[in-house]
Parts: C-alpha cells; structure tokens; sequence
C-alpha cells in the first residue's frame, strides 16, 4: 500500500513537471471571461476616486472621523502582473495622499480584475500608511501591496 501511495505522488509530480512545459494561456483568455478592457492605470480619476470614497466611508462608519482625502501626488506603479500572465490580472500602486487634517500620507493600493461571481469590472485594494487601525494589511500596509 505504501508503495502505491509513492508511486502516485511521483506520477503527480512527473505531471505537474510535464505541464509546466506548456504555453501560458493568460487568465483573462480562460473560460471565466474577465473585463474585455485593460485594468486601469494607478492615477486614472476612477481608481483614486474609489479610494478616496471608500476611505471617506470607512472613516466616518467605522471611526466616527471626519477625515477625507483631499487629493493624490507622487501616484506610481509598482508592478504589473509580478506574477506572470497565469494569475489574476493586478496592477500593484502607491501614492501620496493629502487629508484634510494636513497630513501627508502614503497609501498602497492594487487594481484587480474583479474575482467575483459576476466579475466583469475591476477593483481596488487599498490601506493608507498609519490609519491601518486593525492592522489588516500590517506592517505599515505592505501588505496591500506584497508581491
């Protein structure tokens, strides 16, 4: 029995090996479709604007803060698709964000084609450095933005 559990692990890995040899088909060109469009740029309005909306939200729902981003510079990419064409469309970002406070704050963020059940748009991960309250993407948000 314990032979034949040998031999099954090593014809899985002769598999794995042999598949590795084949051409990539990119994610997006499999069967479940994603956004027929490119994902959209780090500084494009509507990736800054879903950032800034949602920090706005989550500010005042969940910190009773009124604070708000006011806007963005130094916006740059830092990797598009790292991991090759076999994984999920990502555009990795970081910028500058000014809030209303006056402080000047970095924010890591990616844009993803979306993963959802109906995903046929894209959307963005983001954590603004030194207002991840619960850590999610610690240390420092290099998490939002790890590859």
């Amino acid at each position: 029995m314990r032979v034949l559990k040998l031999f099954l692990i090593a014809a899985l890995a002769m598999a794995g090996l042999s598949h590795g040899a084949l051409a990539i088909t990119p994610a997006e060109n499999r069967l479940a479709r994603y956004a027929s469009s490119p994902l959209p740029h780090c500084a494009a309005p509507e990736v800054l604007g879903t950032v800034t909306g949602w920090f706005q939200s989550r500010e005042a729902t969940y910190w009773n803060s009124s604070l708000q981003i006011g806007g963005f510079d130094r916006v740059r990419e830092r990797g598009l698709r790292p991991w090759g064409a076999n994984f999920v469309p990502r555009r990795f970002c970081s910028a500058r964000a000014h809030l209303s406070d006056g402080k000047l704050r970095h924010v890591n963020y990616f844009v993803r084609e979306s993963i959802g059940m109906f995903g046929n748009t894209w959307e963005v991960i983001w954590c603004v450095v030194g207002l991840d309250r619960h850590r999610t993407y610690a240390p420092g948000c290099e998490q939002a933005t790890a590859w």
